[in-house]
């Protein structure tokens, strides 16, 4: 594996040292010409995307490669060839070799440049996904518990949550990755949470126990930074806090600063077939009217019923000393 390449040669070395002839294209400024040394032209014609060298070799100096050919295919809408196609699930092991700070920021480039469904599909194809969230692939391989959403909702919200970052890509309004790792990460963590629970641990402990526990095994797949952490665990909690509307608590919870991202991920989770449709059109309809109307909807959460009547307070009768 190359571990550093920091040496500048003439145009005609420095071709040989990318990865991808597609890539190795130059322009003339001269006379406005495109200098192709390795066939890139014929091969963007063709639709086909060819590494440059021997395939196996360049995957082994670099793995991230792998990563890079499934990015440029999915995005670019081009064929890998035979050759680098078969050999990406034989050396896909070679990925956790690889700095984990690094694969962050790959993660980024394939999920947050606009094409994360097709990425998705070509990771899981190549057997690269299971390397870089191995719990989510967990996750959409077993099925889950008869409480808990099934495989058919697990996948779907993962679909969901391709589809509407590419949407928002496509329009210009930002995506976190804070978020995307949130929902990436979401079904493990209620599956572990569910199993804490089951064991007679209270629900908020079971959770925040396997924020913990899932956030550390990701982390060994792909360092995520701090200041993402914090977001996705408050993400996590709001979905738990969103339920909890009575008195001035919707109020405080619409002031928070996760508050549209929380909700976002609940009406993600109310498309995918949760059971939580009644609660995202609850918070929608609570952010649209006024002041008055909220209050009346706080009210109308309260069960109705008779009341119980306070007990007087005792009196102290002392008895009179004479």
């Amino acid at each position: 594996m190359i571990l550093r390449d920091n040496v500048y040669g003439t145009i005609d070395e420095d071709v040989i040292r990318r990865d991808f002839t597609v890539n190795a294209l130059y322009y003339n400024i001269k006379d406005f010409s495109i200098v192709d040394f390795v066939g890139g032209m014929q091969h963007i014609a063709e639709r086909k995307l060819h590494l440059i060298g021997n395939a196996e070799t360049r995957y082994r100096e670099d793995p991230v490669r792998m990563l890079r050919a499934v990015r440029l295919s999915a995005k670019l809408a081009l064929d890998i060839d035979e050759k680098s196609r078969q050999l990406i699930p034989q050396l896909a092991h070679l990925i956790q070799g690889v700095p984990k700070a690094r694969l962050w920021d790959e993660s980024l480039k394939l999920f947050l440049s606009g094409h994360a469904k097709a990425t998705l599909e070509q990771l899981s194809t190549y057997q690269l996904f299971e390397l870089l969230f191995p719990l989510t692939h967990q996750a959409l391989q077993t099925t889950t518990e008869a409480e808990s959403p099934s495989q058919d909702v697990v996948r779907q919200f993962i679909q969901l949550v391709m589809q509407n970052t590419d949407k928002r890509i496509a329009i210009n309004r930002p995506v976190t990755p804070a978020f995307f790792y949130a929902a990436m990460l979401w079904y493990p963590l209620n599956g572990l949470t569910e199993t804490y629970h089951q064991q007679d641990m209270p629900i908020m402990e079971a959770f925040h126990r396997a924020c913990g526990e899932i956030l550390a095994i990701q982390h060994a797949a792909i360092t995520i930074p701090r200041r993402f952490a914090i977001v996705i665990r408050e993400i996590w909690a709001m979905q738990f806090q969103l339920n909890k509307r009575n008195g001035r608590r919707a109020e405080q919870l619409l002031s928070q600063a996760r508050f549209r991202a929380a909700y976002d991920f609940l009406l993600l989770r109310a498309e995918a077939g949760e059971p939580v449709q009644e609660l995202s059109d609850w918070w929608t309809q609570f952010q649209e009217v006024d002041d008055t109307q909220r209050r009346a909807m706080v009210k109308a959460l309260t069960p109705s019923g008779p009341r119980r009547r306070r007990r007087p307070p005792r009196k102290n009768n002392k008895r009179n000393s004479s």
